[in-house]
């Protein structure tokens, strides 16, 4: 098994469907939220946002890296053509894709997805209505998008 720790750049996985070229730049977004909550006085809403796009980026790697898993080719192409944005786990659609793709059902009600809904909604409503959030509410959505992408690599980046 290779150990894919956080940093930039580009890590390469081997198996026996191919190889798979996942961009570490949901790493460089997660970064930036950090330095924006050290760094910022009283305005840390763009660390939301930040770990938001983290999380994104990284669910859509990993679904994508799923779907094209998928036999035969002909299903795999029908997802392809009929998936748009497959990057928020929030969200029902994309939450029924991700236990079809991997038997794991995502239970938004406790733990790890719970926070992940509380986060998803803060940055919600800084994007849409411009609400402002505290440092602590950032560094919970920072946490958050650390501990989601944690887990999606421990879960789908294995050999």
């Amino acid at each position: 098994m290779t150990e894919i720790k956080p940093g930039a750049g580009e890590f390469n996985v081997t198996g026996s469907v191919g190889d798979v070229v996942i961009t570490l730049y949901h790493e460089e977004l997660l970064d930036v939220s950090r330095r924006l909550i050290e760094e910022a006085q009283d305005e840390y809403q763009l660390a939301v946002v930040m770990a938001q796009a983290a999380c994104e980026v990284f669910t859509e790697q990993i679904i994508s890296a799923l779907i094209d898993r998928v036999e035969p080719e002909s299903l795999r192409t029908w997802i392809h053509e009929r998936v748009t944005r497959p990057n928020d786990l929030s969200e029902s659609r994309v939450q029924e894709l991700y236990l079809g793709l991997t038997g794991h059902k995502i239970d938004t009600g406790q733990g790890l997805w719970q926070e992940y809904v509380t986060h998803t909604k803060r940055r919600h409503r800084v994007v849409h209505r411009g609400v402002k959030v505290s440092k602590d509410e950032a560094r919970h959505s920072h946490d958050t998008a650390r501990k989601v992408i944690d887990h999606l690599r421990a879960a789908h980046l294995r050999e």
